[in-house]
């Protein structure tokens, strides 16, 4: 066997729901007559490198349907089919660790990807060098907004951002020793490494993530420990987190008495302020005490109204003000 010999694993098992179709996932939809996956796989036939193609199928469609497309289209590379599992990291590792893979370099390809050709192959199995693996990426070219509460932050230089791509290449031994680690370290995939973090980590009262969506990649950007968006809470939801809240100050066993709300007092984003009062909101129903303001040293009280986004004289006849002054 060539010492660049390639099998590729085809993950064609998701339910393509992002895409908005429902009763046919998008990489079995057609163009021309033609599934979007078997493109991939036509592309792939061509190809001298890639001695096994594996694909991790949905398992809801019979072997025989993907058995009679081989058969019409002259599909004469060594197939093997797989149930794939819930998420794409599973269904990788299922068809890696079933179909025992021999060849030097194996490949990871996304179904829905239909321009899989071989020049793109060439490049990289010429440039893996001494790598462990290899991704095609290409440049970001649209104007990218850092946005926090329905505001824009800053722009994003956009210099150094690339969006990853696939087939992705990685040497065969490398991904079968990650496999024995992950299986080793009973972390088989992110959730679980979660919740055993949460296990032996004690949990900020509040954190949120911002996520990009790319592709069928979802990946964190930004993290933050101060509250924001719970202005987009409905009540009902207000009522969850407020039962979260209190179970929170149970579960860790904190002597919590009342609660002061430090807001940033240069921002002039009303949907701040209306995330201000939903925190507030939150508390109330908690059970628990709050104010809104900020510890000064000279004593010095005085009153600062703010705007939001509807009922401003609502909640200043109720009081709602940022009141500068110690908590008493």
């Amino acid at each position: 066997m060539a010492n660049n010999a390639l099998s590729i694993i085809l993950a064609s098992g998701g339910s393509g729901l992002r895409f908005g179709s429902t009763k046919v996932s998008k990489q079995y939809l057609k163009i021309k007559n033609i599934p979007v996956f078997l493109y991939s796989i036509i592309s792939m036939n061509k190809i001298s490198l890639i001695k096994k193609i594996i694909i991790a199928k949905s398992a809801d469609i019979e072997d025989g349907y993907f058995l009679n497309l081989f058969k019409k289209f002259k599909i004469k590379k060594e197939i093997v089919l797989i149930n794939g599992k819930n998420t794409r990291f599973k269904s990788v590792k299922e068809a890696f660790e079933i179909s025992q893979i021999n060849t030097p370099f194996v490949g990871i390809h996304d179904a829905v990807r239909p321009n899989f050709n071989f020049i793109h192959i060439n490049k990289m199995m010429t440039q893996i060098g001494k790598s462990d693996g290899i991704i095609p990426i290409s440049k970001i070219t649209s104007t990218i907004k850092k946005v926090k509460n329905k505001s824009v932050l800053k722009t994003i230089p956009r210099e150094d951002l690339h969006v990853s791509q696939t087939p992705q290449i990685f040497k065969t031994e490398v991904m079968r020793s990650c496999y024995k680690k992950i299986k080793k370290s009973n972390l088989n995939y992110t959730d679980e490494w979660i919740k055993k973090k949460k296990e032996i980590s004690k949990p900020p009262f509040y954190t949120s993530t911002d996520i990009r969506v790319s592709e069928n990649k979802v990946v964190a950007v930004d993290t933050n420990i101060f509250p924001a968006g719970f202005n987009n809470l409905s009540n009902d939801f207000l009522k969850k987190s407020a039962k979260n809240i209190k179970m929170y100050i149970e579960k860790l066993n904190l002597p919590v008495e009342r609660i002061l709300i430090i807001p940033e007092l240069h921002t002039r984003n009303p949907f701040y302020w209306d995330n201000i009062i939903a925190i507030k909101k939150m508390f109330e129903i908690a059970g628990i005490l709050s104010d809104v303001g900020l510890i000064v040293d000279d004593g010095t009280n005085f009153m600062i109204e703010f705007d939001s986004t509807s009922d401003l004289k609502t909640y200043l006849e109720k009081g709602l003000f940022l009141n500068k002054s110690p908590i008493q």
